[in-house]
């Protein structure tokens, strides 16, 4: 039953019995015959409120039901979701970890290639360095010898 029959049957109800009441009233019938189908019509009215209102209860029962385990697929979904995200992150975690110690890894072996080639230059500086002294050395003593040479060929 829709919103709108129920308010339908209400009204049906409500008005059948203001109806029955007015007919009663007017209705040619001895006072005490006639306070007995008040009587009677009242108590139909009333009858017909309480099934309304055990319908109502009804309702709001089935609303409660549904409302439960609409919350109890809420709450799976979540868990659901959360294991998922915990499972993700955990995965992720792990793999920037193992990212980062290969990282680590390649830059301490670049170091260390760094660190040893620039010993190899500094050690192939010190030995150009030297050869070069030896060499300027001997173009010194080549210099010397030669000026000693000319100055003894422009005293003779």
């Amino acid at each position: 039953m829709s919103k709108n029959d129920g308010g339908f049957v209400l009204g049906a109800i409500i008005g059948g019995a203001a109806a029955a009441v007015t007919a009663l009233l007017f209705a040619p019938k001895p006072g005490k015959e006639l306070r007995e189908d008040i009587t009677n019509e009242l108590n139909n009215l009333m009858d017909s409120a309480h099934d309304y209102a055990d319908i109502a209860v009804e309702k709001g029962n089935e609303l409660v039901d549904v409302a439960k385990e609409t919350t109890g697929d809420i709450k799976v979904n979540l868990k659901d979701t959360t294991a998922n995200l915990k499972t993700q992150f955990s995965d992720t975690s792990k793999s920037m970890s193992e990212d980062f110690k290969k990282a680590k890894t390649e830059l301490d072996k670049s170091f260390h290639d760094v660190k040893g080639k620039a010993t190899d230059a500094k050690e192939m500086a010190s030995q150009i360095t030297e050869e070069g002294k030896e060499e300027a050395s001997t173009v010194n003593e080549k210099v010397v010898d030669d000026a000693t040479k000319a100055a003894e060929d422009i005293k003779a």
